[in-house]
């Protein structure tokens, strides 16, 4: 936004309205004191906004907005931090926006935020550090994702974003939950020597059907024969005997071989190994 004096040649001022999203300004109109008055739509969470404001958040997209320049001194900075959603878990990510941290309309991406969790009651004291977010026009920054450490404890926190100058804590409050850690250490799913297991034997293959959750066993050496019973196992089900050692058209016996599931044509595919003779 800009005006000029009468002649037309002369700049009174300029501006900036808007924050980090798409803002609309659909006209313009001037009073008698010369204060401008803009109506249009925003996208932006940080649009700036003044204390005593009708309404100084983002509801549904695009918002109404009914803004009022007037010539005087510049409005201090009132620095704002939001962000969603608003639960998290250990190791998560957290959208964060920011706005207000300055006056000026334009910034660069060399003046940044520190973006912190800090205690929903004593706000000076910091939980731990998310990031750093580049300030963009009017000290803002849009839906910067930030990752919570997997250190930070679980608890009820605010967000809390500062220049090093000014600094903006969140009216909501962030709760971070315990995530859960996969699996660090093996499961023994079928005991040595299960009733119902095949032999033991070396030298098999083995592949997974990922579509009905299986594992196939075929072959290899053990009972000290060569052998070419195949088997599967299922946590549903466990071990079954799909083709006993020896049946009526069954594969050569073997070991050393390789094997692969084929899912589209649902099958097995056996290649290769060394039969009685070691060919």
């Amino acid at each position: 936004m800009a005006k000029l004096d009468l002649s037309g040649n002369t700049l009174v001022y300029g501006t900036y309205l808007g924050g980090g999203g798409w803002d609309w300004a659909l006209a313009i109109a001037v009073d008698a004191a010369g204060s401008a008055y803009v109506p249009g739509v925003t996208e932006s969470a940080d649009f700036p906004t003044t204390a005593g404001a009708f309404d100084r958040t983002l509801g549904t997209r695009p918002d109404a907005f009914v803004a009022k320049l007037a010539l005087g001194a510049a409005p201090a900075p009132q620095p704002s931090v939001t962000f969603t959603p608003p639960a998290v878990p250990q190791g998560g990510t957290v959208a964060v926006s920011g706005g207000g941290f300055s006056t000026s309309a334009f910034s660069t991406s060399a003046l940044t935020a520190t973006v912190r969790l800090v205690d929903s009651a004593v706000t000076t004291s910091t939980v731990a550090t998310l990031g750093t977010a580049a300030l963009r026009g009017r000290g803002s920054f849009s839906s910067v994702p930030l990752t919570v450490p997997v250190t930070a404890p679980v608890g009820v926190y605010r967000v809390q974003a500062t220049d090093g100058v000014l600094t903006a804590t969140s009216v909501a409050t962030l709760t971070v939950t315990a995530v859960t850690p996969p699996p660090s250490v093996w499961q023994q799913l079928t005991a040595q020597g299960a009733a119902g297991s095949p032999v033991g034997r070396y030298g098999h293959a083995a592949a997974w059907d990922g579509q009905q959750n299986r594992l196939l066993v075929f072959g290899g050496w053990g009972g000290n024969v060569y052998r070419n019973d195949l088997w599967v196992w299922s946590a549903s089900g466990g071990w079954q005997e799909l083709t006993a050692q020896g049946a009526a058209g069954s594969p050569v016996v073997r070991r050393e071989h390789a094997a692969a599931w084929h899912s589209l044509n649902n099958r097995l595919l056996v290649f290769g190994g060394l039969d009685t003779t070691n060919n």
